[in-house]
């Protein structure tokens, strides 16, 4: 499940052996100043399923507020579901509680669950029965350590993965950078290098059961980019 998906760029990474660059390049083409939605949902439909992953065959959902952002996700191959629901207010749908009891991970991109304990909760007890992983990349600063805690108290082990801090996106304007940087101090996060270079930085987070936190250097395939 991709939480606060928007579109849905982190379920379309994962599914399709695609790079974000190769993205972000695909999307400089000119073509798309002039298409319409119907003809880029059509495009990238026709793009996407040409590189889906080999062997692939889990299923994806999306939550977003975003309708319409779902909406481009399911017509163009990312998603096999999407839901405009606002669980920081709403308890789940009988469709979106369905497909959180049979998920097995679930990520995030953006701090949007560090910062809405209420949603959090929600997908935490609707995954109860899984047990689903939590992939969760907030820009440092607002690591809340009240989503660390729930995690924990629903019986995930949370770690911070050994994948340096990484640009989340550009700063705005000086006010911007000035208050992202005393809110990542403030977390004890050295900006040297990091913020104060014009970015915020985000870190990678996983909760998992106890019983399966195996040391990721174990794993077929490092998170650490070689």
């Amino acid at each position: 499940m991709d939480f606060a998906s928007g579109y849905g760029i982190a379920a379309a990474l994962m599914r399709h052996d695609v790079t974000l660059d190769t993205v972000l390049s695909r999307y400089m083409d000119s073509w798309f100043d002039e298409a319409d939605t119907s003809d880029v949902t059509q495009a990238d439909k026709a793009w996407l399923s040409r590189n889906q992953r080999a062997g692939q065959k889990d299923l994806y959902g999306g939550i977003d507020i975003a309708g319409n952002a779902l909406r481009y996700g399911e017509q163009a191959g990312v998603f096999d579901a999407g839901f405009a629901e606002n669980l920081q207010d709403e308890e789940p749908s009988d469709g979106l509680q369905s497909w959180l009891q049979a998920c097995e991970l679930v990520v995030e991109c953006g701090s949007v669950m560090h910062m809405l304990p209420g949603a959090l909760e929600k997908v935490l007890r609707a995954t109860s029965s899984t047990e689903a992983w939590i992939c969760s990349a907030p820009i440092r600063g607002n690591d809340s350590a009240e989503a660390l805690d729930m995690m924990r108290d629903y019986g995930r082990e949370v770690e911070v993965l050994p994948v340096p801090p990484f640009r989340h996106r550009r700063f705005s304007e000086p006010a911007e950078q000035e208050r992202a940087m005393a809110n990542a101090e403030a977390r004890g996060h050295d900006t040297s290098g990091f913020e104060n270079t014009g970015f915020f930085h985000a870190q990678l987070f996983l909760a998992r059961p106890k019983s399966e936190a195996n040391d990721v250097e174990d794993w077929s395939q490092s998170p650490v980019a070689k």
